[in-house]
């Protein structure tokens, strides 16, 4: 079987090296393919070049798969109109900022919706957002490596982790966050993937920077409670390790075994009750056990490959 897989480099790259390790799979990475020829001294080779590469690639292929390709550009209504003049399954994967910009252009979304025939999406919030412009999907989460799923220590105290990367601190909440930090003085908020001056003489912050994975394992130990209220999300990598932690998690969307916050006043009501309910921090053992049968690597996979014996 060949699988042509293409989009976000990120997902792509991981994705083909996992599933080169299936000796059953024969993987057709078109990002690599395109990356093996120099660039030609006149644009119009360079374009000619890829355009030949996409169009062999996909006439070998037996399924193909895409990440981040659902929206009208000249590439990709070509891509899925040579797939469909050679009658291949596609399956395109909306991911969460090319949901955005799929509502702001409708009606070229709908061209590209005639030539796709199956539309995954992480999570319940890009499936409701897509709905509401006429697209039809199915929830599949990208798992690209495995959530280590194990309860984690709960510090003697409550502490709450925040992501809030530097540059982008408004959309992930900046506003809200600093009134949290006020309002409760006795807790302390560690900060991470930022380094800046924002909070500087605040008592109970701590600005922890970019961090590793060992770090964020550690800072894991002693936090817990986990912040997330950005304006936009797709499905969180963040928010699932935190819950197969055993952590509480404040997340602005539905999400089980999570404490719903769309505001302020919403966080500071959940934070309030977290705090009456465990006055010393108790593992969120229920969260843990849901992410260990939800969310794998192998059951992503398989949603993929199911599309091939249709």
């Amino acid at each position: 079987m060949k699988l042509l897989i293409y989009g976000t480099t990120s997902h792509s790259n991981r994705l083909a090296e996992i599933l080169m390790q299936d000796n059953n799979i024969e993987v057709i990475d078109l990002a690599k393919q395109f990356c093996k020829h120099a660039k030609a001294r006149f644009p119009i080779f360079f374009y000619i070049e890829r355009i030949k590469k996409m169009v062999l690639a996909i006439y070998k292929a037996d399924l193909i798969y895409t990440i981040f390709m659902g929206n009208f550009s000249k590439f990709n209504f070509i891509f899925f109109l040579v797939a469909k003049i050679f009658k291949k399954t596609t399956i395109n994967h909306w991911i969460g900022t090319d949901v955005l910009i799929a509502k702001k252009n409708m009606h070229k979304c709908a061209i590209m919706q005639k030539l796709i025939k199956y539309n995954y999406c992480g999570s319940e919030i890009l499936y409701d957002e897509l709905k509401e412009i006429g697209i039809k999907s199915e929830i599949v989460p990208i798992v690209l490596q495995d959530i280590p799923h194990y309860i984690s220590k709960m510090p003697d105290n409550h502490r709450i982790l925040v992501y809030l990367p530097q540059g982008r601190e408004v959309f992930y909440g900046l506003n809200i966050v600093k009134k949290l930090i006020y309002k409760f003085k006795d807790i302390e908020f560690y900060i991470v993937a930022n380094d800046s001056d924002i909070f500087s003489g605040v008592r109970n912050v701590k600005i922890l920077g970019n961090v590793s994975l060992s770090e964020m394992n550690n800072i894991y130990d002693r936090i817990s409670i986990l912040l997330r209220i950005p304006e936009h999300d797709g499905l969180s990598l963040m928010l699932l390790e935190a819950l197969a932690k055993g952590k509480y998690v404040i997340y602005k969307y539905e999400f089980p075994y999570t404490f719903k916050a769309q505001s302020y006043e919403e966080a500071e009501k959940a934070i309030n009750i977290i705090l009456k309910k465990e006055k010393k921090p108790i593992a969120n053992q229920e969260a843990s056990k849901y992410i260990a049968e939800n969310y794998s690597t192998r059951l992503y996979i398989n949603k993929i490959l199911e599309k091939m014996h249709e």
